[in-house]
């Protein structure tokens, strides 16, 4: 067994970062974990975010790599640079790290220099069907809203990279009636997913953004997920949804936004649950 920690762990417990056995973690340990068969070859492997697993680490043979000799390319990642504080006035202790989040790649097609194409849209290409109908204007908004979701939250990152890993491909349309309407408002949603997972509508072109992009994903992620399972008679996924998003939103901004209480009787249950989300994370 290989223990990788990440550079801001190490600085947090001053360079003592290495005594993690099997299935004995160190409190809040981040960085990798990789396991080798007896001829010291790679098995498998786990990534770490403060003591709980975020993403498996693969290893994949080269030529399953995507690799164009003939192409420069650019990786493009969002940097997130954190400071926390314990508030002690007298010791004022502060640590701080930075958190990488993969976007996309841009490559030119022409072997190196520049003048190559670049497409404006490189994640929606990587999802995006042949028999969608968004305009130029529209795939942009898509774009946002895919790029915002992807780095509000680490387990929005990993939802995302799963869905590609397992060739997500979708329609996207702007349909005026999409299918669901709101049970209180009676005002038809925003944006919705097809039974199948297939196709995704927005109501209008002002419905692309990233919060009504997250709620479809995560279904489309619960479809993969379930299975011949995902059937709203055994569980409540539009619920389970909402609890994801409130809970990853709680967990990165440090507060709730009880997007699953919008349709909740009293003020008791709202604040009760509430409380829940914010415990679930603290845990």
């Amino acid at each position: 067994m290989t223990v990788i920690p990440d550079k801001n762990y190490l600085l947090s417990k001053k360079f003592d970062g290495l005594s993690s056995h099997y299935r004995n973690w160190q409190n809040n340990f981040s960085g990798m974990i990789l396991y080798h068969k007896l001829d010291g070859s790679f098995s498998n492997g786990w990534k770490f975010s403060e003591g709980l697993v975020v993403s498996s680490v693969k290893c994949k043979e080269l030529s399953d790599l995507p690799i164009e000799l003939t192409k420069s390319c650019l990786a493009w990642y969002y940097v997130v640079w954190i400071e926390i504080c314990d508030g002690n006035n007298s010791t004022k202790g502060c640590y701080e790290y930075e958190t990488w989040y993969y976007l996309y790649t841009t490559c030119d097609e022409g072997g190196g220099g520049d003048g190559g194409y670049q497409s404006n849209t490189p994640n929606v290409d990587l999802i995006y069907n042949a028999s969608s109908t968004l305009s130029s204007s529209q795939k942009q908004k898509l774009e946002t809203a895919i790029v915002e979701f992807k780095t509000k939250s680490p387990i929005f990152a990993t939802i995302w990279q799963s869905l590609i890993n397992n060739g997500l491909s979708l329609k996207f349309i702007i349909n005026p009636y999409t299918p669901v309407i709101d049970p209180i408002t009676g005002v038809r949603a925003p944006a919705a997913i097809s039974a199948d997972g297939t196709l995704i509508e927005f109501r209008e072109e002002e419905c692309i953004i990233s919060d009504n992009l997250e709620e479809e994903l995560i279904h489309k992620y619960q479809r993969n997920f379930y299975g011949s399972q995902f059937v709203d008679t055994k569980r409540n996924f539009e619920f389970e949804t909402k609890v994801i998003r409130d809970y990853c939103f709680a967990k990165e901004y440090g507060y709730c936004r009880a997007v699953a209480a919008y349709n909740f009787q009293s003020q008791e249950v709202i604040d009760s649950y509430v409380i829940w989300i914010l415990d679930l994370v603290l845990s």
